[in-house]
């Protein structure tokens, strides 16, 4: 079983081990579910086509753990497509593929600075990661996120290289730090990082974001995107 963020990654990023059925709760099973047709809506609004660098958690409400995608964010992903681990990020149950260990601590620093929070999802959707790769945040210049709840500018980290231990989750810890209002953070270099309520919802807001970049870029041929009252702070 992968648990070290020293592991060398597998075929497409398989944990070593078998994947069997989980002996969850009732309430448990029920976001599992939920989760599953978030990932299929992602799938739908064409938000991940490198679904196998994508994950995602679910806090459970059984007060279990936090339940964990093995690998990737497939359109099929299945019931047992799932490792379970405690708040410290230990495998209780199930087995994850050593790119989600690498990622799992982004996860824990969220769910640690927001304990109403109960579903975490990473991806590199194409024009959110372009903000990333350029280290630029993210401008509050498109309405739909406000009506998400998001109130400034999506920040991005600074550089973490992942084989460094926790260097990239010491990153996301200081942005959650410094925009505790935020719902999204984008990960220099490598891809964005969304948290929410419940999987649906918290699916709508990672393809609003991936909505927003892709219009602030195609604006940036007519002259670039502006900001509009909320955005500035004046409402």
């Amino acid at each position: 079983m992968a648990t070290s963020t020293e592991s060398k990654p597998t075929e497409l990023n398989r944990p070593a081990e078998p994947l069997g059925p989980l002996d969850l709760a009732a309430a448990d099973e029920a976001i599992r579910a939920d989760f599953i047709l978030a990932v299929q809506k992602l799938h739908r609004a064409q938000v991940l086509p490198f679904s196998v660098n994508s994950n995602g958690s679910v806090r459970l409400p059984s007060g279990d753990g936090i339940l964990v995608s093995s690998y990737g964010l497939k359109a099929d992903i299945g019931v047992d497509e799932f490792g379970v681990v405690d708040f410290e990020g230990r495998i209780i149950r199930g087995a994850l593929g050593p790119d989600v260990v690498h990622a799992l601590g982004f996860h824990l620093e969220v769910y640690r600075a927001h304990p109403e929070v109960d579903t975490v999802l990473h991806a590199h959707s194409p024009a959110a990661t372009s903000f990333a790769v350029a280290n630029k945040p993210l401008p509050l210049h498109y309405e739909p996120l406000v009506f998400l709840g998001q109130r400034g500018d999506i920040p991005v980290t600074k550089y973490g290289d992942r084989t460094k231990g926790s260097k990239v989750s010491d990153e996301v810890a200081a942005k959650l730090a410094e925009h505790p209002d935020t719902k999204a953070i984008l990960l220099a270099n490598h891809g964005v990082l969304v948290w929410g309520v419940r999987p649906i919802p918290t699916a709508d807001f990672l393809i609003t974001v991936e909505e927003a970049a892709t219009i602030i870029i195609g604006a940036s041929a007519l002259g670039g995107s502006r900001p509009f009252p909320i955005s500035a702070g004046t409402a």
